[in-house]
């Protein structure tokens, strides 16, 4: 079974990879890679049609984000705009 270290601390982790994807523009630099290439499109409607927002809809934004990222992996272009 696996045993972490134990100096190992998963939020500072966390905190230095968020650091580095800030750093070095990782997700403006993902998106930009796939310009030229076939686009998807995904229109989605407002954040919160329904009124104020949930948890109930944490489940359509995870799927929202899912769709979009194998998309983005699958080699297509996904710009990404909100509404």
């Amino acid at each position: 079974m696996f045993e972490p270290p134990a100096d190992m601390s998963l939020p500072e982790m966390e905190r230095n990879l968020l650091e580095f994807w800030k750093r070095e523009e990782i997700f403006r630099r993902s998106v930009e890679q796939g310009e030229g290439r076939p686009q998807f499109t995904f229109y989605e409607g407002p954040p919160t049609a329904n009124g104020v927002p949930h948890w109930g809809h944490v489940l359509t934004r995870v799927a929202k984000d899912v769709f979009l990222r194998f998309h983005t992996m699958c080699g297509r272009f996904v710009p990404r705009r909100s509404g």
